[in-house]
């Protein structure tokens, strides 16, 4: 049986999950990749880490809607957004910031 989240069911998955799937597409392939990112209660941030060849930079270019999944499996449930993605304006990069650092999961090796 399947129900939907409520509001704040999904704002309370986004909140406590710091990693997503970001699935982009150049209009013929999709390409899915691992992604941190902070939520402020309306907006997703991420912040791309890359090579000037990369693969994600090129499909980000290309991608004129983008899809965000986040999942938890105890119990099942997932959230999904989808919306175009934008250059963080200078005077948002505060609140960017502060999401990014209060949400997003960074992983050290």
């Amino acid at each position: 049986m399947t129900t939907e989240l409520s509001r704040t069911e999904s704002d309370t998955l986004l909140f406590e999950s710091g990693v997503g799937v970001l699935a982009l597409t150049d209009g013929t392939e999709a390409y899915s990749i691992p992604e941190s990112f902070g939520y402020d209660g309306e907006t997703l941030y991420f912040q791309f880490v890359y090579t000037p060849e990369s693969k994600k930079m090129a499909f980000l270019e290309t991608t004129e809607t983008a899809t965000f999944t986040v999942y938890d499996e105890q119990p099942a449930k997932s959230v999904v957004v989808s919306g175009t993605l934008e250059p963080v304006p200078e005077d948002e990069e505060p609140k960017a910031a502060t999401a990014i650092t209060e949400n997003a999961s960074i992983i050290r090796l």
